[in-house]
């Protein structure tokens, strides 16, 4: 596969609905920290490149599927629709596995991938629509201000505490180890990057 639908794959994946639903939550109870989170997952990703992709281009195998994640994975965009329908949630989830098992079914990994590219297309045009509405319903800098006002706009600080929820160590710590895992370890993932022809 080329690399561009590989990455917006991978991408796609990356942000499911449990993140997109997720994070404005996260904002919106303590704050912009969880952004700085995302600062430290280069350092995860180049230790997944170079430490645990040549071990699965090497054995040519995938790992056992998340049967856990999985289930996540089809119950948040199975809720999402169910909050813009009069769907039952099990009709949504139902629905929603069988839409997914189909186009697998039929066109297999390239099915998936190029799926995830109109995936990740819709979800930019929805973030970015979402924004320009904010803003233009009360203004750029009228944003910015009532963060800052409600305490959600703040910058991690250098505390050593354990006991803080956000702090530059916390977060370069949690995000470096959790891209590893993300980028090193995660079946989604791994999935995607095997399509490509090599490192």
């Amino acid at each position: 596969m080329p690399i561009l639908p590989v990455a917006f794959s991978i991408m796609a994946s990356f942000i499911s609905a449990v993140s997109v639903i997720g994070i404005p939550a996260e904002v919106y109870m303590f704050g912009i920290y969880v952004v700085y989170y995302y600062v430290s997952y280069p350092i995860g990703a180049v230790i997944a490149s170079y430490v645990c992709l040549p071990v699965f281009f090497k054995s040519g195998e995938c790992t056992v599927y998340e049967m856990l994640y999985m289930a996540v994975a089809l119950y948040a965009p199975a809720l999402a629709l169910s909050a813009v329908t009069n769907m039952s949630i099990w009709t949504s989830v139902i629905s929603v596995g069988v839409v997914c098992t189909f186009y697998c079914t039929l066109g297999g990994m390239k099915a998936v991938l190029w799926t995830d590219l109109f995936q990740a297309m819709l979800m930019f045009i929805g973030i970015f629509a979402i924004i320009i509405k904010g803003f233009s319903d009360i203004g750029f800098s009228e944003v910015f201000r009532i963060g800052y006002e409600e305490d959600r706009i703040a910058i991690p600080t250098l505390s050593p505490s354990l006991t803080e929820r956000y702090t530059v160590w916390n977060l370069l710590i949690q995000g470096s180890i959790f891209s590893l895992m993300n980028f090193g370890a995660n079946q989604i993932q791994i999935q995607r990057l095997l399509t490509v022809k090599n490192i």
